[in-house]
Parts: C-alpha cells; structure tokens; sequence
C-alpha cells in the first residue's frame, strides 16, 4: 500500500511539473506576443502583461515544488516534504490570484477599451484633426481592421487605411473590399486569442487542480515516512 501511494505521488509529481513547465512556456510566448505586435501601444495591456509574469512565476514555483516533493520522497527527508507541502498550498494561493487577475484585466479591456476606441474615432470623424487621424490609420492599417464596430461606420466615404493595397480603386476603399474586422473586437478578441488563450486558461486552472491534489499526497507520504522512522527506531 505504502508503494502503490508514492507511485502515484511520483506520477502525480511529474505530471505536475510537466503541465506547469508548459504553462510557463505559453506564457512566456503569449507575454512577448502581445508585447511585440504593438496593439499593447494603443490599447494599454499592462495589467495583462502583469498577469502573464505573475502565471510564469507561479509556474516556475510549480515545477520546483514538484521536483522537491519527488527528491523528498525518495529520499525519505521529511523536513522536504513538509517545505514543499507549505510552498504548495502557498502557490496554489498565488497561482488563483494570478488566474483571477487575469480574468479581471479581460473584463476591463473589454469595457474601457472599445469605449476608447469610440472616442477616438468620434474625433477623426467630428474634429478631423491630425492628433487623431494617424491613430486610426495607423491602427487599422496595422492590425487590419476597420471601425469601432464595422466599416458602415464610415459610410459614406470609407478611410482608404480600410482596404489593403492591392484592392484600393483609384485611391478609395469601398465596403466590398474592405477588413471585415472591426478594431472594437481587436481590443478583446486579441487578448483572448494572442494573451491570455482558452488553452492557457484550462491548463492554468488545471495546474491549480493538481497543485490540490499533490499537497494533499504530500502530507499523506509525510506521515508514511514518519511511522517509517519510527519503525526503523525500534
């Protein structure tokens, strides 16, 4: 009995660790994405960055608990065991935070963001003033899109950054050919699919899970090596 449980500990350890060595990675790979494409210049992701670093060094918690754990284990040291169960139940705090943190920052980027964008682009159109027209150019030239909402929010004269290059007629965009994204849904859309994905969410959630799990088989193998050493003492 006493080895099928630290075989499943072992298993359970591993498992961990693999599972946050990834989520690290996506998180280091979703954190220079949205650093790197620009939209951050436009929209302010600095709670979403914040997020990302905060997942990462949980992550990175994770994979050396997990590593301690299983050293603690074979090696019957309790005094491993029992750190490793206290930095397990301490990270599982930090790691909640971190996934609530950024779920909170979607919500606020959702909200704030498109009303920005609406603002701006009510100075483009209503004030034509050269603060806000390379703004909107440059935003929807850039990342492809058009409006707040859609391209009829241009109707009648569509801005040429609308279309793509090769499919401006005479100089003028029409609603044909111009991006069937809108900018409004860049400001969300892009967090969910270049930030903080579904994928990285289920895995981070998941990694929360396991963390439960493995302080609890910690503390189950603590007082297995405990009746050990007193065993051996006799």
């Amino acid at each position: 009995m006493k080895d099928v449980k630290k075989i499943v500990f072992y298993v359970l350890g591993v498992l961990l660790g693999a599972c946050a060595f990834v989520e690290v990675t996506i998180a280091a790979m979703i954190y220079y994405k949205t650093y790197s494409s620009g939209i951050h210049e436009f929209i302010g992701y600095g709670s979403s960055g914040a997020a990302m670093i905060w997942l990462m060094t949980s992550g990175s918690l994770v994979v050396f608990c997990s590593a301690l754990g299983i050293y603690g284990a074979i090696n019957n040291n309790r005094s491993c065991l029992i750190l490793c169960t206290v930095l397990t139940f301490t990270n599982y705090i930090i790691h909640v935070l971190g996934l609530s943190s950024a779920f909170i920052s979607n919500l606020i980027i959702e909200r704030d963001a498109v009303e920005e964008l609406k603002f701006r682009r009510g100075q483009y159109v209503y004030h034509n003033t050269t603060d806000f027209i390379p703004f909107m150019d440059m935003l929807q030239r850039t990342f492809s899109c058009c409006g707040v909402k859609d391209v009829t929010e241009w109707l009648p004269e569509i801005p040429a950054s609308c279309c793509a290059q090769q499919y401006l007629r005479n100089g003028n965009c029409t609603v044909a050919r111009a991006f069937d994204r809108s900018c409004g849904s860049l400001a969300y859309v892009s967090w969910e699919e270049q930030s903080f994905t579904l994928y990285e969410a289920a895995l981070a959630s998941f990694v929360a899970t396991l963390q439960l799990v493995f302080g609890g088989f910690t503390i189950a193998i603590i007082r297995s090596t405990s009746s050990y050493a007193r065993a051996a003492s006799n």
